[in-house]
């Protein structure tokens, strides 16, 4: 786990630092928990484009919130699973497939961002979303929540409500 890029080291660094009592553990835990983000982040993927680093630092960021880099969370009366906190209905006949498997939670939450960077059309839009099943931004709590983990992953602010565009073929 050496090879994490500064950016996702530094996440794990701060956001273990908020729990002093557990500290070593959640570093552990959010050691891994990047190291399957940034492999999974490298696939093809709408959300965020070609910018893998930041998809993963923004995956880090988020599964920390949902879960506590807890692959095995289990949230909303069983309706949210993994370390994203997936909700089961993006998850087909077999929602629990996810549970415990941080690569198989990120590579599920990735699909829901990137289908709700299609519908939503920009990153702000899709993350709210994910939150709270609608595109709306004009929800302030919801919007907040979204926009905090954005920062909190490092990435700039006016790439947050850069209209997604899908490729054209020609």
């Amino acid at each position: 786990m050496t090879n994490l890029p500064i950016a996702l080291a530094t996440i794990v660094a701060t956001l273990a630092a908020r729990e002093p009592s557990s500290k070593e553990k959640l570093t552990d835990r959010g050691l891994a928990a990047a190291a399957a983000a940034l492999e999974v982040s490298a696939g093809n993927h709408k959300f965020l484009g070609d910018d893998v680093e930041s998809r993963a630092a923004l995956l880090l960021a988020w599964s920390y919130f949902e879960s506590g880099w807890q692959p095995c969370a289990v949230g909303d009366a069983g309706r949210s699973l993994g370390i994203m906190q997936v909700n089961v209905g993006w998850l087909g006949k077999d929602p629990k497939r996810i549970l415990c498997d941080t690569r198989a939670g990120y590579t599920e939450g990735l699909k829901v961002l990137d289908a709700m960077v299609e519908q939503c059309g920009t990153p702000r839009r899709a993350l709210v979303a994910y939150a709270a099943g609608t595109c709306k931004t004009h929800m302030p709590k919801v919007n907040f929540y979204a926009t905090s983990r954005w920062s909190l992953a490092g990435l700039p602010k006016d790439r947050l409500d850069v209209r997604w565009e899908p490729l054209k073929v020609d």
